[in-house]
């Protein structure tokens, strides 16, 4: 939100605040316009995409002395830029979560909600409630070199048969369902090259 004074702030997209929506239609002081009565931000934002574009952006210094004008008349205001809250702690984008019925509520009105599961189902709550907890661990990577020997009369210097050769690996460890959590890649060795011309041997009688 933007407050009285043109400062930003964050906080509880579920307080009641004044708002103030973006219009592409108009130019200059004209696409911004404000709204006294206070709601939510979900509220604010659902408005201003009815009736105007969406809530106020601000890139540039003009923008932001527009939006103090505004703001210095209702007070507190709510704009558009926001936190997508609901993330995964490592960074993982969330989709599809069963949240159990009404949840999120959000209803302690507070940021940084973090989510508890109970029975398959999803619930929000504050971070500081204490839970028992389960961690997610990644295996580590193990990698073995596989020395291959080829006969062929087309070229293995050829970037087509590189790849159909590692396809029909691929196909020959499914077979036998090896494949799972498996990739195979070609080693590429320090001159470049994949593949090395086996030496003949010429015996002399």
């Amino acid at each position: 939100m933007i407050n009285a004074y043109a400062i930003w702030l964050d906080t509880s997209c579920q307080f009641l605040r004044p708002f103030i929506c973006y219009d592409a239609n108009y130019s200059g002081a004209d696409k911004f316009i404000g709204f006294k009565s206070p709601v939510t931000w979900p509220e604010a934002q659902a408005y201003c995409r009815t009736h105007h574009t969406d809530l106020a952006s601000c890139v540039n210094s003009s923008d932001q002395s527009m939006l103090a004008q505004v703001s210095s008349s209702q007070g507190d205001s709510w704009i558009g830029l926001y936190r997508e809250t609901w993330k995964w702690s490592d960074g993982t984008n969330t989709s599809n979560l069963p949240w159990a019925p009404g949840q999120p509520d959000n209803a302690e009105r507070i940021m940084g909600s973090c989510a508890s599961v109970n029975n398959g189902l999803f619930s929000d709550e504050p971070c500081t409630n204490l839970h028992y907890f389960f961690c997610h661990t990644i295996p580590p990577v193990r990698s073995q070199i596989m020395r291959l020997q080829v006969k062929s009369d087309g070229s293995v210097f050829d970037p087509a048969v590189q790849s159909f050769i590692l396809e029909l690996i691929n196909q020959k460890l499914e077979e036998k369902g090896m494949l799972e959590n498996i990739t195979v890649t070609w080693r590429v060795q320090p001159d470049g090259n994949i593949f090395h011309k086996k030496k003949r041997m010429i015996c002399n009688v």
